[in-house]
């Protein structure tokens, strides 16, 4: 489907753009990682894909971090706990 399309190009010109609009606006900023993301689920290849993610640590801790980051927010609000600082 997208194989007629020079991806690695357009994720050049997406990331270019990106770094324009993030200090100005931030929907345009989240529309642009919103389309990365959507191109790269496109893209198809999800066993290398996936392959290159469990190969990579850094991508991996990064994984298990936002899983705790979210289970533990998760638990607060189910449990309505305050936290005073």
């Amino acid at each position: 489907m997208l194989s007629s399309f020079n991806l690695e190009k357009i994720y050049q010109y997406l990331l270019i753009f990106l770094a324009f609009l993030l200090p100005i606006t931030v929907f345009g900023a989240n529309l642009i990682i919103v389309i990365i993301v959507l191109l790269w689920l496109l893209s198809g290849n999800y066993k290398c894909k996936f392959n290159q993610i469990i190969k990579n640590k850094l991508m991996v801790s990064s994984i298990v971090f936002f899983a705790i980051h979210l289970l533990f927010c998760q638990f607060l609000v189910i449990t309505n706990v305050r936290l005073v600082f």
